[in-house]
């Protein structure tokens, strides 16, 4: 299906992700960093199966203890390493509002299985997306949820002697995806990318299983995964500068910053907590767990330097030239490689 005209689909061009150490096919059932030195490895090997071993199980199908014990494996856990980063946190990263690549996959595709797991997913199509913004915009009355400036299209349809009762602060506003709506949009007719899909659903799924049964490919599109924000605001979160924590209380969320120490444009005042509230009854409030996990991503990107890594990347891809130098020195293979994002 090809993508909206105006809109690049930024994961459309990715290669093929590897299969998930312990499993063949995203068909499965989706029921964690390789350490730098043996030692090290050791010492955490022990620990492991210290925690394995006082593992009380919540039933007889309860196959956690296996699952784990599993790979504890150096080689399987640089393997796990490279899928959470190749199916989670670079699409996550590149779907929040950039465009790139994903690294290449070593393995060769397994056409059947991929087969079997493209009936799991299923694209949307942007064409309801000023629907749901006057959804969004309905039930967070017109405001930013973080910063509470008005929407300013909507402040100047106001008739004058209305226009006091919203308050000073007025800024355009978009209505932004929680998982990003990339997420759900590929061409069909690829088998890449459908194969991709099905992986990056399969590992949101097995490492947020909190999420399974809420949302899929087929349901980015609803207002329980979409938020009103400023036009600014909206790009720090799509970038994982901003996050929102779930809080005890209902509706209600820490706001965080990944700037490296620095302070946000935007969040110099920023509460300690701010409280969605729902304007309207008949559209769904953002669901917690969406935000949950963009907030456990964000800090990954930032605890791991992830982020910084792939925005490195970033910068060496914009810098390089558009196309080959006809003398033949352009050299091919550091291209790819920046493009895939294959250092990573």
């Amino acid at each position: 299906m090809a993508a909206p005209e105006g809109w690049a689909d930024p994961l459309a061009q990715h290669a093929p992700i590897d299969a998930h150490p312990t499993h063949s096919s995203p068909a499965e059932s989706p029921l964690s960093s390789a350490p730098a030195n043996p030692g090290k490895y050791a010492e955490l090997r022990e620990k492991s199966q210290r925690i394995l071993s006082d593992y009380i199980l919540v039933s007889s199908q309860d196959d956690t203890v296996k699952v784990l014990g599993a790979s504890l494996d150096p080689s399987k856990l640089r393997s796990m390493r490279t899928f959470l980063v190749d199916a989670v946190l670079k699409p996550m990263k590149s779907a929040g509002g950039h465009f790139l690549k994903i690294a290449a996959s070593s393995a060769v595709q397994r056409t059947q299985d991929i087969v079997a797991g493209m009936s799991m997913v299923r694209s949307s199509t942007r064409a309801d997306q000023e629907a749901l913004k006057d959804k969004c915009l309905a039930r967070d009355d017109c405001r930013c949820v973080f910063s509470g400036a008005y929407n300013l299209p909507r402040a100047r349809k106001l008739p004058p002697d209305q226009r006091g009762t919203v308050g000073r602060s007025v800024a355009n506003t978009e209505c932004a995806h929680i998982l990003p709506f990339a997420l759900s949009k590929f061409d069909e007719n690829s088998l890449t990318e459908v194969s991709n899909k099905a992986w990056i659903w399969f590992a949101l799924y097995r490492y947020f299983p909190f999420i399974q049964g809420k949302i899929s490919a087929d349901t980015i599109n609803k207002p329980e995964n979409a938020i009103t924000l400023e036009v600014g605001v909206h790009d720090s979160f799509g970038n994982y500068s901003l996050a929102f924590e779930p809080l005890d209380t209902a509706h209600q969320y820490r706001p965080h910053t990944f700037v490296q120490g620095f302070t946000l444009v935007g969040t110099e005042n920023a509460p300690d907590h701010i409280t969605f509230r729902q304007h309207n009854p008949s559209v769904p409030m953002p669901d917690p767990d969406f935000l949950r996990l963009h907030f456990q991503v964000a800090k990954i990107l930032d605890v791991s330097d992830i982020g910084l890594k792939i925005e490195a990347e970033w910068h060496k891809r914009a810098k390089m030239p558009s196309e080959m130098s006809p003398d033949g020195s352009t050299d091919l293979g550091h291209a790819i490689r920046v493009k895939m994002l294959m250092d990573i």
